[in-house]
C-alpha cells in the first residue's frame, strides 16, 4: 500500500498541478473571450472571471488526480509483487571461468597465509607493518 501512495503523489502531483496551470489560462482566455462578446451574462451567473478563475483550475487538477489514482490502482492489478531478496534461492551454477577464478584466489589466499605464518625456525613473527626481510640465502650479492 506505501509503494501504491508513493507511486500517487510521484505521479499524480505534477499532473494535478500542470492541469490546474492549464485551466488556469484556460479561465483567463475565458474571461478574454467574453469580455469582447456582446452577448449579455446570465443574471444567475456571477462575474465570469470570478467564477471561472478558482474553479476551472481546481476542477481540471481533482479530475487529473482522480484520474491518475485511478489508473494506478488498475495498474496495480497487473503488476507483479516485487519478490523478497534471494532468500533461499539456490545460486544459479557457476560456468567454468567462475570455477577457475575461485579455485585461483583460493590458492592464493592459501599461499598468502602460508607465507605470513611464522616457521619453526624462527618463532617470533614478524612485526606488523613491516615488510618481510628476505632469508639470507636467497639475497644474491
Amino acid at each position: 500500500m506505501r509503494a501504491f501512495a508513493i507511486r500517487v503523489l510521484r505521479n499524480g502531483l505534477p499532473v494535478a498541478v500542470l492541469l490546474a496551470a492549464v485551466g488556469y489560462g484556460m479561465a483567463q482566455m475565458a474571461e478574454m473571450m467574453a469580455g469582447r462578446s456582446p452577448r449579455p451574462t446570465p443574471g444567475h451567473v456571477p462575474e465570469l472571471s470570478t467564477h471561472l478563475e478558482y474553479r476551472l483550475p481546481l476542477t481540471m487538477a481533482a479530475w487529473g488526480l482522480g484520474l491518475v489514482v485511478a489508473l494506478e490502482a488498475l495498474f496495480s492489478l497487473w503488476r507483479q509483487p516485487v519478490p523478497p531478496a534471494s532468500e533461499g534461492k539456490p545460486l544459479p551454477p557457476m560456468d567454468e571461468a567462475e570455477q577457475l577464478l575461485l579455485r585461483l584466489l583460493e590458492e592464493a589466499d592459501a599461499a598468502e597465509r602460508a607465507r605470513s605464518m611464522p616457521s619453526a625456525a624462527d618463532p617470533t613473527p614478524p612485526p606488523r607493518g613491516v615488510p618481510a626481510v628476505p632469508p639470507a640465502e636467497a639475497v644474491t650479492p
